[in-house]
C-alpha cells in the first residue's frame, strides 16, 4: 500500500524477507499470548458492510459457509483468531470474486478507521498531528502505528518506508486471498486523510508468493 500524499512509487517485494533500507521500521513482535489474534473489527465491520449490501439470507449463508454464524447473534468484544477473519475473506472472494470482496473489505476497512479516530486515538494527539507540517505528523503516525501494530497484522509482519515515496507492506502468514488487502488500504486511508491529509490516497498492490500474500 503507498500514500499518494507525499507521492507514491510502485514496488513489490519479494517472499524471502528483504534487507532493511535506511528509513524502514518492522513492527515488533507480538507476545505469544497474543500472536494470531487481531482486532475484532475486521470481522464487526465487514458483517456490517454485508448486511448493508445484502439479504439477510446472503449475509446468513456468507456467514455459515466460513462457520462463523455466531456472529448473525453476537459480535466479538475481544481479540479474535486472525484465520477466522481470512476464512470470511475466503469465503466472499470464492463467492463474489476478488474485486467485489476487495471493496467490500476496503469499506470495512474505513469503518474501522472511523472507530479508531473515535474510540482509540486520543484527541490530543489527533489535534497535535493537525498542527505538525505533513511529513513530520506523517512519521509521527507511522511511529504510533508501528507501535500497535500487533493489533490489527496478527501473526503477519508490519514494515513501512517514509521519506519521499511512503510504503506500507503487510505480509499475511497465510495462503490468504489478496482481496484482504483492501481492509487495511481503507483503514490506513482513513487515517491518512482524517490526520495527515485530507487528498491522501492509498493505493493497494498485491503480490501474492506461494505462501504469503504481501499489501504494499
Amino acid at each position: 500500500m503507498k500514500s499518494q500524499s507525499m507521492p507514491p512509487a510502485l514496488a513489490s517485494v519479494p517472499a524471502s524477507k528483504p534487507t532493511q533500507p535506511p528509513d524502514v521500521a518492522e513492527s515488533p513482535p507480538a507476545a505469544a499470548s497474543i500472536a494470531g489474534k487481531i482486532g475484532p473489527n475486521a470481522l464487526i465491520q465487514t458483517v456490517h458492510v454485508l448486511q448493508a449490501q445484502a439479504s439477510p439470507d446472503e449475509v446468513a449463508a456468507v456467514l455459515h459457509a466460513c462457520g462463523l454464524e455466531r456472529l448473525l447473534t453476537e459480535m466479538p468484544s475481544t481479540m479474535v483468531d486472525e484465520q477466522e477473519f481470512f476464512d470470511l475473506a475466503d469465503t466472499l472472494a470464492a463467492q463474489r470474486g476478488v474485486t467485489e470482496t476487495q471493496a467490500i473489505l476496503r469499506e470495512a476497512g474505513r469503518l474501522t478507521g472511523d472507530y479508531l479516530l473515535t474510540h482509540r486515538i486520543p484527541r490530543p494527539f489527533q489535534r497535535l498531528l493537525h498542527l505538525m507540517p505533513r511529513r513530520a505528523a506523517m512519521k509521527l503516525l507511522m511511529t504510533a502505528i508501528r507501535k500497535h501494530a500487533w493489533t490489527f497484522v496478527g501473526s503477519g509482519d508490519f514494515t513501512y518506508t517514509l521519506g519521499r515515496r511512503p510504503q506500507l507492506t503487510i505480509a499475511c502468514s497465510s495462503n490468504v486471498t489478496s482481496a484482504v488487502c483492501g481492509f487495511y488500504g481503507g483503514t490506513f486511508e482513513r487515517l491518512f486523510q482524517t490526520l495527515v491529509d485530507a487528498e491522501a490516497q492509498v493505493e493497494m498492490i498485491t503480490t501474492p508468493p506461494i505462501v504469503r500474500t504481501y499489501c504494499v
